[in-house]
């Protein structure tokens, strides 16, 4: 895990998340006074391309032929 600590973006700043590592991205805001601030840490996990898997097909009406399996690419509804 590696922190980016984003400064004076005015309100936007692209940060680099490697694929399968979760990077903590550091905000500091500031308040009207200019002098209360406040740390936020999000982490984030970018999931590689292998890891993108259809989980299953729902159909308003009709039947999904043939049956859902994550290793079929082409289906009909009757």
């Amino acid at each position: 895990m590696h922190a980016n600590h984003l400064q004076g973006s005015g309100g936007s700043k692209k940060v680099p998340v490697k694929e399968g590592t979760v990077t903590e991205i550091k905000i500091e805001v500031c308040a009207e006074d200019g002098k209360t601030t406040k740390t936020y840490i999000i982490k984030v996990k970018r999931l590689s391309a292998k890891d993108a898997v259809l989980s299953d097909i729902k159909l308003a009406a009709g039947n999904l032929v043939p049956s859902f399996a994550a290793d079929i690419y082409e289906y009909s509804c009757k």
